[in-house]
């Protein structure tokens, strides 16, 4: 008897130990805040031709987005730490990219991928910011799991 309940327990957890929508989402509007901010990195170190320290920008974007793409693998299948590091790279996202928008504007180059990007990446950072309460749970019951010896390497 006392296994079954064990058995119902450990079953009931593991249930819950699924990745919300919610998380889902977050994940998936980061990974796309990535790929556009990357998209409009790459477009801007191959078409436009960029003076000084603005030269380094359009990689800055290169390289945020591919990492925040990466982070958003992660946080898909709620990694304890991807949370975090993907609500810093949301915020990175917003201020890298709003300021390549200001620095573009101000230059007389155009581009609606930049503004895509930007509204992206603050829909990235506002979704996260909404899925902390599901990923602690989350979080919470992978530590039961683990605490009662049944650790999937969630």
């Amino acid at each position: 008897m006392e296994t079954t309940d064990r058995t119902q327990d450990v079953n009931a957890l593991l249930d819950e130990a699924r990745v919300p929508t919610g998380v889902k989402l977050a994940a998936g509007a980061l990974a796309a805040a990535g790929v556009l901010t990357a998209l409009v990195g790459l477009q801007n170190v191959t078409l436009i031709q960029w003076r000084g320290w603005m030269m380094a920008l359009p990689v800055v974007l290169l390289v945020v987005g591919v990492a925040a793409g990466l982070v958003a693998a992660k946080l898909a299948r709620a990694r304890g730490w991807s949370l975090a590091a993907g609500i810093a790279l949301g915020g990175a996202l917003v201020l890298s990219t709003t300021g390549f928008l200001i620095v573009s504007f101000l230059s007389g180059v155009f581009a609606l991928l930049a503004i895509l990007a930007v509204m992206a990446a603050i829909a990235a950072v506002i979704l996260q910011l909404v899925s902390v309460e599901a990923f602690r749970h989350v979080a919470a019951t992978r530590r039961k799991l683990r605490e009662i010896g049944t650790d999937l390497d969630f």
